[in-house]
């Protein structure tokens, strides 16, 4: 990913120099529906002090702190400056339609009468479903594409596949939900068709919608057929 720098003010006091230097966010991340995803923040600064780090997501104008699992770990560098590097891994389980958005990393660094506070450009999350060959696809030979999604809730849930430009019909097409430990659900859709060697490259997609989203989440695969 490129890094975006952020500049952030220097503060003295009492002779000393406090100053975060720099934050860096990645501009965008990917993850799939109902999996882990992991945002990062790193910065760097002057001094050995008590630092926190806090993130929180705008998405449609409205701003909110989230909770999660995160790490930081510093080590010095080599610099007259007695920099710090710092890298912080925020973690969250079963990502939802809903964490969509822009996460911005915020550091605060508590000086005497101040604390400093700097926040990163932002990291875009988007969400996706999964698309994925159930194995070899022969030409000649009965397969199958799997699609999958889940962190979702309530169950009801459609799926439309595409193949070539043409909807499948119904009768090529099997799915099925479950509910899984936190009470969310997930969805497995199978397509099952005979490839020739003229399908080698086509394109065959899989539409999720649910009455909870406000717009279908759609995956696409060139299909890599195989000849005997």
């Amino acid at each position: 990913f490129v890094h975006i720098f952020i500049l952030v003010s220097i503060i003295e006091h009492s002779g000393r120099k406090y100053s975060l230097k720099t934050i860096l966010q990645p501009p965008e991340i990917r993850a799939e529906i109902g999996k882990p995803a992991t945002l990062s923040c790193k910065f760097n600064y002057s001094e050995d002090q008590k630092i926190y780090v806090t993130f929180s997501r705008t998405r449609d104008q409205t701003k909110s702190d989230i909770n999660g699992t995160q790490n930081t770990t510093c080590s010095p560098l080599a610099s007259k400056e007695r920099l710090f590097l710092c890298e912080t891994y925020f973690n969250t389980n079963n990502i939802r339609l809903e964490d969509e958005g822009v996460y911005y990393c915020k550091v605060g660094i508590p000086t005497p009468g101040k604390v400093l506070t700097g926040t990163g450009n932002g990291t875009k999350l988007s969400l996706y479903v999964d698309i994925k060959p159930g194995g070899p696809l022969v030409s000649g030979h009965e397969s199958s594409l799997n699609c999958s999604a889940s962190g979702f809730y309530p169950q009801n849930i459609s799926v439309l596949w595409s193949y070539r430009g043409q909807q499948v019909p119904p009768s090529n097409v099997s799915f099925k939900t479950e509910k899984i430990r936190d009470g969310t659900f997930q969805l497995l859709s199978e397509f099952r068709f005979r490839p020739t060697a003229a399908d080698h490259g086509a394109q065959c997609s899989c539409t999720v919608s649910h009455p909870y989203w406000t717009i279908s989440r759609t995956a696409s695969i060139p299909l890599n057929v195989e000849c005997e």
